[in-house]
């Protein structure tokens, strides 16, 4: 309020320093009296410190106060809208692929791939079954086999038909055979000579660059009577993973 008042008084002063003065020195009847010396010279010092005291006040008007606290947060606003989606991105590369397979069809009885208690490799040369699968990036590999079976001889014994179960094996390199998922699919056949049943695997294996190696093995767990191969096919892919 100090810089608003003093300001006041001060012109208050020099208005009314001025009435004062109006009377002695202006209007047509001035007169030399002494009287009006007397109101003159009252004026102009009432004038002089009505100068000093607006002076006075406006040195007076002081420095700048310190800044005040900051005022309370206000409330949050409304969430905005959502942008629209993006578009989508586009389609990488295929990583790269690799495969193998064999097929095999003994025709006749005696060409037939006898099974026993031990496991017997259905389709393949040697110990291989698709040959080698050459993969360059980390891969899932995909492997499946169909293998059909056929009852070489009765039942020895009634009501003990023979059994075939088979699996898949995969090897990297020169490293033996590991077996391909924990499944191994078991059929029972009638135990009457030529019948015919056919065996279905399939598995994987998540496998590093090299070359890979996969056959399906099968064996009879029980059971009387013989089985053998008549049909085998396996095929194996490889498909770059991240």
């Amino acid at each position: 309020m100090r810089k608003i008042t003093l300001p006041l008084v001060a012109l208050v002063a020099v208005a009314l320093a001025v009435s004062l003065a109006g009377p002695a020195f202006g209007g047509a009847h001035v007169t030399g009296s002494a009287s009006t010396l007397k109101t003159a010279k009252k004026a102009l010092r009432t004038a002089k410190a009505a100068k000093r005291l607006a002076k006075r006040a406006l040195a007076d008007g002081g420095t700048q106060g310190p800044q005040g606290p900051a005022g309370k947060d206000g409330k949050n606003g409304t969430n905005g809208t959502n942008g629209t989606n993006g578009t989508n991105g586009a389609q990488g590369p295929a990583g790269p692929t690799a495969s193998g397979g064999a097929s095999i069809d003994y025709q006749t009885g005696p060409n037939e791939k006898i099974l026993s208690s031990s496991d017997v490799r259905a389709v393949g040369i040697g110990t291989s079954g698709t040959g080698p699968i050459n993969i360059t990036v980390r891969s899932r590999l995909i492997a499946t086999a169909m293998v059909d079976l056929r009852e070489r001889t009765a039942e020895t014994t009634q009501g003990a038909p023979p059994q075939a179960s088979c699996h898949l094996e995969y090897a990297h390199g020169n490293n033996p055979f590991t077996r391909m998922g924990e499944g191994e699919p078991t059929v029972f056949l009638s135990g009457a000579l030529n019948d015919f049943k056919q065996v279905g695997v399939t598995g994987y294996a998540d496998v590093d660059p090299g070359s890979y190696d996969v056959r399906v093995m099968c064996r009879q767990p029980g059971g009387t009577g013989t089985l053998g191969v008549r049909q085998a096919d396996i095929t194996a892919v490889a498909s770059g993973i991240s």
